[in-house]
């Protein structure tokens, strides 16, 4: 109720001051700021994929914006040494708006990024009014780019475990690649269990799939219990290392993080950055409600 009531009262709050809570979760405004985060997750041994914030558009002019924008972060992170490894929104390059342009956007940056031996784009997974289009683009892309491109699953929208068993089973000769991660979006009973535990039930069935069928996945949590009870199945049936990694958010839980690369996991961090970060940050905080301690320290610093 009160992180509700709180992420209600952001719009009425300058940005200098939400800017404080929030930069620590996004590595900056620019591109510059980008180059220094992810060195220094490079140092810390994590391998870092980058996305650039924004959503829903309202020309096709401002998706051809994004995509230059991309072109440019490809070219940074290459002249930096550093993996080019990027998440994009669809709703960015207006799939609502122009889908076959869309479609065209995804493939030359797809193009870009198979240049190198990193290159790699998620096609990230927004509102449940989106999902069934995503998976069609992956399919899309899937065919031209195997080894480049994958899809990111919500684990609490009902239909996702069937989703991906049909994509596994369409495609047995691919080793599809998956982000899981629980879901961030509010969504509906109908569409989305909405309970904790029913979620991260959710989570494990649509895992043990994944890696059951020879598939890669991104363990996408910072849940500890989910973590634990990930890590003791995938010890206990064998899994191969190269089959999964886990993968946090910049800035959240980084105790968890530092302690799966000590375990000698393989651990990746999502960095965003980018001027539309506001969007960005009020869901972070109705995700996840620890941000309102954040927002009270930056409070009393702002004063």
């Amino acid at each position: 109720m009160f992180q509700t009531l709180i992420a209600r009262l952001l719009p009425m709050f300058p940005e200098s001051f939400i800017w404080k809570f929030s930069k620590k979760y996004i590595a900056g405004k620019d591109l510059q700021d980008l180059k220094v985060a992810a060195l220094k997750e490079k140092a810390k041994g994590a391998f870092t994929t980058v996305d650039l914030l924004g959503e829903e558009i309202h020309s096709m002019n401002q998706a051809h914006d994004f995509y230059n924008q991309y072109l440019e972060l490809i070219t940074v992170l290459s002249k930096n040494d550093l993996e080019v490894n990027v998440s994009i929104k669809p709703s960015m390059f207006g799939l609502k708006m122009d889908k076959a342009a869309c479609y065209e956007l995804y493939e030359n940056i797809i193009e870009a990024v198979s240049n190198y031996p990193t290159g790699f784009v998620r096609i990230d997974m927004e509102d449940s009014s989106y999902t069934s289009m995503e998976i069609e683009l992956y399919e899309h892309l899937l065919k031209r780019y195997p080894r480049n491109v994958g899809l990111v699953i919500q684990a609490y929208l009902y239909r996702s475990h069937k989703d991906v068993m049909d994509l596994m089973d369409k495609y047995p000769n691919l080793s599809l690649n998956f982000r899981l991660c629980k879901g961030i979006y509010i969504e509906r009973k109908e569409v989305a269990y909405q309970d904790r535990q029913e979620v991260r039930e959710s989570y494990l069935r649509i895992l043990k799939s994944i890696l059951s069928y020879g598939g890669f996945v991104g363990i996408a949590t910072h849940d500890s219990w989910l973590v634990d009870h990930t890590l003791d199945w995938i010890r206990a049936n064998n899994i191969l290392k190269s089959q999964y990694e886990f993968q946090c958010l910049c800035g959240v839980k980084e105790g968890l993080k530092v302690d799966l690369l000590a375990q000698g996991e393989k651990e990746r961090v999502y960095i965003p950055f980018g001027i539309h970060w506001f969007a960005y940050s009020t869901r972070r905080l109705k995700e996840n409600p620890k941000m309102v301690n954040d927002i009270i320290k930056a409070f009393f610093s702002f004063s």
